[in-house]
């Protein structure tokens, strides 16, 4: 035994005084592929560079972001052999952009690449041909001006064109791949840091724009490139939010947020910390490591935070409430928003690794999700969910059940009115079931939609031998405003039920056929029983 420990300690010593260059490629963090081009024939000489997501968010969260800081971004680069061949070998662990580009073809980008120790990473690129936007100008008048593309993909830098007094055209060649779409943006020759973003363009649609030089407001959501591959564009977003969709595309950058400058405010570890204000946690695994994670509460507070090597997130001191979470995850796609209930002064855990992700380019399709909860706010799990056509109300489209969490998501969901039905199976001897009429706007990938269900029923009768009659459930609010809950008909017996009712003070009227008239109960409160009976008012 002292032998072997002899032979260990020695093999220890050996070991620690490798050379760390050497421990490195031992480790494989290398990020290797070939670049062709579209006919798949190898690319000789084409330059490859890396753009790590973290220099990325220190240039997201300076403020103002103008061209002139549009610089510094690239970690490393390298060209091709004769082969196409690239490497390179000795890489930190973290996730990357990586941008190709050569001569005569149009460039080309993989984003949120992760470089792990012992995996290393491959990506291969295939060049297409390059095209070429013309941009016209209007209202240009007697001052030179700064023509600028914004490309929808990240890249180290972004071509601009100066133009003189009076010049009305110009053209930007050799786009394609991260400049397949963007955003045109205009300054002073003299001025280039104040820009102001004109118009959004698409190389797949048209290879013309038009931008007048004065005026214009930031482009409209359906002028944004990333409206139709990534959630919806929404203006006055919190600044985390902006701050994680920035991590995929620049465009983002000339977006509106409900403050400025609000990225400034993440803190080194990811999290704004003047927007914890509670006592809850909630912790979870996303979609891979060194990626940002976006923490959304439905009452507005938006919080940013990063995976570790394990792909795990942690964040402490939320309030508790109802959350929407999503991850950026590898080759750039988005994760669709996954909802939870995180308990007030509890602990919430998410895995979200197997989620479903949004392919970019793809065509868009319609997603409804959301949280069922009890009326208490506990996650109503096992509730189902039913999609039905409102323009036939027996149509069955789709059915979801929600998850520990509350969750739940029907997918390719078509445009168009629809009715949502909730549903808890009996459990006590009555249904728990309620509807709602929900509009799915063709424009918007994602569709929310959360609701609370509750124990509570209400049940009542006539005397025998009454009609049939039309039940009204009237609810008064506080401020003494009554308002139509719902409506449902009688058995023949004169039965009737009302199921999923929240807390508040109602009355129910009967409105009665030809000679009956109507009838109305006496006030009740829906409170602590889970069963009300009606009790009629005298005539």
């Amino acid at each position: 035994m002292p032998e072997m420990a002899s032979i260990w300690k020695n093999h220890r010593k050996i070991c620690l005084n490798i050379p760390e260059e050497s421990f490195r490629k031992d480790q494989s963090r290398a990020l290797r592929g070939i670049v062709r081009d579209a006919s798949g024939k190898p690319v000789a000489g084409s330059l490859v560079r890396c753009l790590p997501l973290a220099a990325l968010r220190e240039f997201i969260q300076r403020a103002p972001q103008t061209p002139m800081l549009w610089s510094g971004l690239v970690e490393a680069e390298t060209r091709t052999d004769s082969d196409g061949k690239y490497e390179f070998p000795h890489l930190a662990e973290g996730s990357r952009t990586v941008c190709a580009s050569a001569s005569g073809l149009a460039p080309d980008v993989q984003c949120a690449i992760v470089i792990l120790d012992g995996t290393g990473a491959r990506v291969d690129f295939n060049l297409e041909a390059p095209k070429k936007l013309r941009v016209s100008l209007k209202d240009v008048g007697d001052r030179s001006r700064r023509v600028h593309i914004v490309p929808y993909r990240w890249w180290p830098e972004f071509p601009s064109r100066d133009v003189t007094s009076h010049e009305t055209q110009v053209e930007f060649p050799d786009l394609g791949g991260p400049f397949r779409k963007g955003i045109v943006c205009i300054s002073e020759s003299d001025s280039p840091s104040r820009w102001e973003p004109k118009a959004a363009f698409d190389l797949d649609r048209s290879h013309e724009v038009t931008v007048s030089c004065i005026g214009g407001p930031i482009p409209s959501a359906l002028e944004v490139p990333e409206a139709g591959c990534l959630p919806p564009w929404q203006p006055k977003m919190s600044g985390a939010t902006r701050l994680f969709f920035s991590m995929l595309t620049p465009t983002a950058l000339l977006w509106q947020t409900d403050s400025s400058p609000e990225p400034t405010a993440v803190t080194s570890a990811g999290v704004d910390a003047t927007r914890r204000r509670g006592n809850s946690e909630l912790r979870g695994y996303a979609s891979g490591p060194f990626l940002p994670v976006l923490i959304e509460s439905r009452d507005g507070g938006a919080w940013l935070d990063w995976t570790s090597d394990a792909s795990e997130f942690d964040l402490v001191g939320i309030p508790g409430g109802v959350y929407r979470v999503r991850s950026l995850s590898s080759f750039g796609r988005v994760s669709y928003a996954r909802g939870l209930v995180v308990p007030p002064s509890g602990i919430a855990d998410l895995d979200s690794r197997f989620d479903s992700r949004i392919e970019v380019d793809e065509p868009l399709s319609r997603e409804v999700m959301g949280i069922v909860r009890w009326e208490n706010g506990l996650p109503a799990e096992g509730a189902e969910v039913f999609l039905q056509d409102a323009a036939n109300f027996r149509r069955f489209l789709q059915r979801a059940v929600a998850d520990r969490s509350g969750y739940f998501r029907i997918p390719n969901v078509p445009g168009g009115a629809r009715y949502v039905a909730f549903a808890m199976p009996p459990k006590v001897g009555h249904a728990i079931k309620h509807y709602v009429y929900l509009h799915i706007d063709q424009a918007q990938r994602e569709t929310w939609l959360d609701f609370s269900l509750s124990p509570h029923h209400i049940v009542g009768q006539f005397a025998s031998g009454e009609s049939k009659r039309q039940i009204q459930l009237i609810r008064e609010d506080p401020g003494g405003q009554k308002r139509l809950v719902w409506s449902v008909a009688s058995t023949k017996e004169g039965q009737f039920e009302f199921a999923n009712v929240l807390h508040g003070r109602y009355v129910v009227h009967a409105v009665g056929e030809g000679s009956l008239g109507s009838r109305a109960s006496v006030p009740f409160v829906v409170e602590a029983d889970e069963k009300v009976v009606v009790r009629w008012a005298e005539p």
